[in-house]
């Protein structure tokens, strides 16, 4: 049985999870990134093999290039891999106002999509760096 994952947003928490899982026998996993101007990019650049955050994280530029090369790990910015997952894992950005407030209008976005696209019985797992 293979689970499918999906990892929404392709930054510092989202790349080495989705890595880390597509690493594991039986699971494969989709990065899902938006394509706006400031980080669409890492759509194409993630699929052919290559990390984003080169040398922050010891040894994500090999596991990135070995999971893509496996076929266990793709990017895309279709949201509708989000009626095929198992689970779906949030990853998006969380910034903090003056005051520091959390601002929560990314994750309400993407909250969104899933809902427009969720499946019975999926697993929803929301992740955040403060």
């Amino acid at each position: 049985m293979v689970f499918k994952i999906t990892v929404i947003g392709m930054g510092y928490v989202g790349i080495p999870c989705a890595a880390l899982l597509a690493d594991v026998d039986g699971f494969q996993v989709t990065g899902l990134q938006r394509r706006s101007k400031r980080s669409g990019w890492k759509i194409e650049h993630l699929n052919q093999g290559k990390s984003p955050i080169e040398g922050d994280e010891p040894g994500l530029d090999e596991l990135i290039a070995r999971v893509v090369a496996k076929g266990s790990f793709t990017v895309t910015d279709d949201v509708r891999v989000l009626a095929e997952s198992d689970v779906i894992l949030i990853d998006v950005q969380t910034p903090t106002d003056e005051n520091n407030i959390p601002q929560y209008h990314s994750l309400r976005e993407v909250s969104m999509q899933i809902g427009q696209h969720l499946r019975r019985g999926a697993l929803v797992i929301v992740e955040s760096t403060v």
